[in-house]
């Protein structure tokens, strides 16, 4: 269970400096964020509240792909749209 949080912890990182660098509003909710908040919580995931304009979705997929996160460009941004 460490590893998986450790794995996530640094997961955030990465994902708080592209956001920061394309200056993406976000917020962390769910089983993460109420785990940072008071007592830790078992969760496999982390999830996001975001405020993403779409003429910015491909340089934060493309950040995120060069980050090593596992994700297709194309199906995505028309996922999103």
């Amino acid at each position: 269970m460490q590893q998986i949080a450790t794995q996530l912890s640094e997961a955030l990182l990465h994902i708080k400096k592209v956001f920061d660098t394309r200056k993406v509003k976000y917020c962390v909710i769910g089983g993460f964020a109420a785990g940072y908040l008071s007592t830790p919580r078992f969760t496999k995931d982390i999830n996001f509240i975001v405020h993403l304009p779409q003429l910015v979705l491909p340089a934060v997929i493309e950040d995120l792909i060069a980050l090593g996160f596992e994700l297709n460009l194309f199906p995505s941004i028309r996922r999103w749209t």
